[in-house]
C-alpha cells in the first residue's frame, strides 16, 4: 500500500500523518543507530584495546561516551513521549 494510510493520499498534503510517520521513523532511526555506536564505543573502552592509547585521546573517547548517552537518554524520552501522544 502506497500513501498516507490515514487518509489514502500519496503525499498526505491533507491530513499530515505521512509526515508526522516520517519523522517518527526518522527519530526511531537515530535512537536505534545511536544505541549502537554507544555500545560498540562501550565495548571498545572496556576492552583490551582501549589501554593502547594516549590517555587525552581515551578520556576524549569518555566524555564523548558520556555525552552520547546522555542524547540517547533524551532521544529516547522524546521518542516515548511522541509514541505515547500517537496513541492516546
Amino acid at each position: 500500500m502506497s500513501g498516507c494510510s490515514f487518509c489514502g493520499s500519496g503525499t498526505c498534503a491533507g491530513c499530515g500523518a505521512a509526515a508526522q510517520t516520517s519523522f517518527i521513523d526518522r527519530m526511531k532511526l537515530e535512537r536505534d543507530e545511536l544505541m549502537q555506536r554507544l555500545e560498540k564505543l562501550g565495548a571498545f573502552l572496556d576492552g583490551d584495546k582501549s589501554s593502547t592509547l594516549p590517555v587525552e585521546v581515551l578520556e576524549d573517547m569518555k566524555l564523548q561516551r558520556k555525552a552520547m548517552t546522555e542524547y540517547a537518554f533524551i532521544l529516547s524520552k522524546r521518542y516515548d513521549d511522541v509514541i505515547a501522544d500517537t496513541a492516546a
